[in-house]
């Protein structure tokens, strides 16, 4: 029964985290979407919105094919090699260090953080990437 209660409140305090984070940003964006129709140009802020996600999820997602890779790379290049060992603490105990146990982890966690920062920072040039798609000279 722990088990299940331990799930379940993961994925609630997931969801939660979720919508904390993506609520304010849906709304902003339903918002902003009436606005633009009721002055006529919800077709420029779609299309300026698409192109936003599109940079984003491609950012997001090349960047996290290529840190994943990365890492895994260097995963298995350097498996061999033990990163841990016993470690004596001033008190004259032993403390047994295992990264291997959380590496996965960490790996995935950096991978995770950096793609989306910088799906986020190359989403914000979109009317650069606009430009030069459609082959126009830009100020930058």
């Amino acid at each position: 029964m722990k088990k299940v209660f331990r799930r379940s409140l993961v994925v609630f305090s997931l969801l939660l985290l979720g919508l904390l984070l993506f609520g304010p940003r849906s709304v902003q964006v339903y918002v902003d979407g009436l606005w633009f129709d009721s002055l006529g140009y919800s077709g420029v802020y779609w299309t300026s919105f698409r192109y936003k996600f599109a940079l984003f999820a491609l950012f997001f997602g090349a960047t996290l094919l290529l840190l994943r890779g990365a890492f895994a790379l260097l995963h298995r290049a350097f498996q061999s090699h033990a990163l841990g060992g016993r470690v004596t603490r001033f008190d004259q105990q032993t403390l047994n260090v295992e990264p291997e146990k959380f590496m996965p982890a960490l790996t995935w966690g950096v991978a995770l953080v950096w793609s989306f920062l910088y799906g986020i920072a190359m989403s914000g040039r979109w009317e650069f990437f606009a430009l030069s798609f459609h082959g126009a000279q830009s100020g930058d």
